[in-house]
């Protein structure tokens, strides 16, 4: 499979001429042929923090749980003169996860929450194009999520940056993340090791 990402440099243009199928098409060399797949994807610049304690500082909420399902899909996209109308000519699909707490190691949330992340976008009854890295979290799957609210009348909260979730899997802990560097800087961990050193820079609760 070839795989082609998109810049955030050409959103403005993908999202007034030629976003979605079209884009696929425009974005194909010549010289690939018709018997090759092509994956394309949309990069956008995102916040990286590279320690987990400035994650820790920085994150209004850090959740351990585990992933209900996907409480539905609606457009993140807001007109910048009015945030209570949808954009005029662009989508951004987010997927709210339904998310139940089981132990909250900074901040304060109801037992079950809503945490929302940005899959794809396009411009207005276009295809969709997945923003690059994205990766559902599936039903069932424990994480540790570092999170802020936000103020869109869902009560939902977001990723603080890249990287904001941290997988539990039995004993140990490991990174998930857009940011390719994000294994670089937080290696697998162990579970009880890593949840004492958050604790330890949450300070005091």
């Amino acid at each position: 499979m070839k795989r082609w990402a998109i810049s955030a440099a050409l959103l403005a243009l993908l999202v007034t001429s030629s976003f979605g199928q079209g884009t696929r098409d425009s974005m194909v060399p010549e010289d690939m042929g018709e018997s090759q797949e092509v994956e394309v994807t949309l990069h956008v610049d995102f916040l990286t923090i590279s320690t987990l304690e400035e994650l820790t500082q920085q994150a209004t909420l850090i959740a351990v749980g585990t992933v209900e399902g996907v409480a539905g899909t609606r457009n993140l996209a807001r007109d910048p003169w009015d945030p209570q109308k949808p954009h005029p000519s662009l989508e951004i699909l987010g997927v709210d996860y339904r998310f139940r707490v089981e132990e909250i190691l900074k901040g304060s949330t109801p037992s079950t929450i809503l945490v929302t992340e940005s899959k794809s976008a396009a411009s207005k009854g276009r295809q969709h194009v997945l923003f690059e890295g994205f990766k559902e979290m599936p039903r069932g799957a424990r994480y540790i999520l570092f999170l802020r609210e936000t103020h869109d009348g869902y009560g939902s909260w977001v990723g603080i940056a890249e990287p904001w979730r941290f997988a539990l899997r039995g004993s140990k802990v490991s990174v998930e993340s857009k940011w390719e560097a994000a294994h670089q800087k937080f290696a697998v961990n162990d579970r009880n090791a890593f949840i004492a050193q958050v604790r330890a820079h949450a300070g005091p609760r």
